[in-house]
């Protein structure tokens, strides 16, 4: 496996075959690092690219917490005892979640509004 990981890691980032796809790192939901090809996008500004990367990293990690969450509870569901700090971490995820979430359905509803609004000023 390591030679796999060794040869995987040298050619990350780079396009494979004439498929266009490249070969990223990426963490999987039990938390393992392992390997995966994405299609590679073309005429992508570094920045661009570096976002695109940013995404897919933001995916794997809330792909990560909802399975870290769902074994969490069913070991609550077990009677596993749980510590006041781990309470706490717990609240703190949370509440930096659903402020990520808020946050994100506001800017979804202000570009909504303001569409209908450039609608309606079409018809004026």
């Amino acid at each position: 496996m390591k030679k796999f990981n060794e040869f995987t890691e040298a050619y990350a980032g780079q396009a494979v075959n004439s498929a266009d796809k490249k070969t990223i790192k990426a963490t999987g939901p039990d938390g393992k690092t392992y390997f995966k090809q994405i299609p590679a996008k073309r005429n992508l500004t570094q920045e661009e690219a570096e976002y695109d990367e940013y995404v897919e990293m933001t995916r794997s990690e809330l792909k990560i917490a909802i399975n870290s969450a769902k074994k969490i509870l069913d070991m609550m569901d077990d009677d596993v005892e749980i510590e006041r700090w781990q309470i706490s971490e717990i609240v703190t995820a949370s509440d930096s979640l659903a402020t990520v979430y808020q946050n994100l359905l506001a800017d979804n509803m202000d570009d909504e509004e303001d569409d209908e609004y450039d609608s309606e000023e079409d018809y004026a």
